[in-house]
């Protein structure tokens, strides 16, 4: 009886982690009629102590057939609890799968929905670019028609006729100047301003 308490009290620790299902239902009530019999036994050993100990030396705690019967039933539930508590398992188990596969299908949702997330940031990304490409050509074009306003000196003929007679390498020195550089990298509106005498270079003087 003390090895049968011990297990029902196992089980009992055991049934309380499990979640409502059928199979918890069928556990609990084979470890309810399990402590029903634990129960009766402690109450006829109770009653048999409260005798005296003349009485208790005539009459038998327990009769051969009753100790016969007792075993087969314990027996009986024993084996209905130990059943219950292995289809628990078997559910625990099922859920337990359910439940990552319902994890994994939320984690490749997640991963769908973080690719178009990243699409749409691409195509973003690709209209910020062109509506900077487009905003740049206009302020070109206006810078354009400004010069054009203040002189009439035929620049950009002047500057396509020079640059065809450019020689590789000609005032690249300009981009590794300190005040060029400073122009380049300020974040505020300035003029460079280049002014010299022009001066024609033959070969050997290169």
């Amino acid at each position: 009886m003390l090895y049968t308490m011990n297990r029902l009290k196992v089980y009992m620790d055991y049934v309380h982690d499990l979640p409502v299902a059928l199979t918890r239902t069928n556990f609990e009530s084979s470890l309810i009629d399990l402590h029903g019999l634990i129960l009766q036994f402690l109450a006829r050993a109770i009653l048999m102590y409260q005798k005296n100990t003349l009485t208790r030396a005539f009459v038998a705690f327990w009769k051969p057939e009753e100790v016969a019967n007792f075993e087969a039933d314990c027996d009986k539930i024993c084996k209905r609890v130990e059943i219950d508590a292995t289809n628990c398992d078997r559910s625990l188990s099922r859920l337990e799968r359910e439940n990552a596969a319902q994890s994994t299908k939320t984690i490749q949702k997640l991963l769908t929905e973080l690719k178009e997330l990243q699409h749409v940031k691409d195509s973003i990304e690709n209209i910020e670019s062109r509506i900077v490409m487009l905003w740049n050509r206009s302020m070109e074009d206006k810078q354009a028609e400004i010069l054009e306003w203040t002189s009439k000196v035929p620049y950009v003929d002047n500057h396509m006729v020079a640059s065809k007679g450019r020689i590789e390498g000609t005032g690249e020195w300009i981009f590794h100047h300190a005040q060029y550089q400073e122009w380049r990298t300020s974040h505020q509106s300035m003029i460079l301003w280049l002014h010299g005498i022009r001066k024609s270079y033959s070969i050997s003087d290169e």
